[in-house]
């Protein structure tokens, strides 16, 4: 099993690892070259960070945007997907989100799409990034 904690900075190096090989598996239409276990301090910079472990080991992390309403980043390490990591990191952050609680999700990462959408999330309109198209998805309740 796998506990749920606040981020220690003895986690940044196995987070690093997640983000990377995660986004690797989950964005395959963007270049390698593109991204880099560096990615992950500018882009969780000031957020509050949430870690699942097993036996102490970094498996997972969601990182919430300081406005309180807001998921920034959910991401498993391959190696855990499948395994409720994901479901309970979100479930964890939901107790400290506000409502209606928001999120950006890549369309043509249709396994995150169709994650979310299970849980009970509504696309409620589309953008585009550096890295592609997205939803905007919300969450009125709890």
């Amino acid at each position: 099993m796998f506990d749920i904690r606040p981020f220690t900075d003895s986690d940044r190096h196995g987070l690093r690892n997640i983000y990377l090989a995660a986004r690797l598996q989950a964005l395959p239409w963007v270049s390698r070259t593109d991204l880099n276990e560096e990615d992950f301090d500018k882009d969780t910079q000031d957020e509050d960070l949430l870690v699942a472990t097993i036996n102490t080991l970094p498996v997972g992390f969601i990182a919430l945007n300081p406005s309180g309403d807001v998921i920034h980043h959910l991401y498993v390490d391959p190696d855990s997907s499948g395994r409720g990591v994901g479901s309970a990191l979100l479930n964890a952050s939901l107790e400290r989100l506000g409502r209606p609680a928001h999120l950006k999700c890549l369309i043509d990462n249709q396994r995150a799409v169709e994650f979310y959408r299970q849980r009970g999330w509504a696309i409620t309109g589309e953008g585009e990034d550096r890295h592609g198209r997205y939803y905007t998805m919300a969450l009125k309740e709890h």
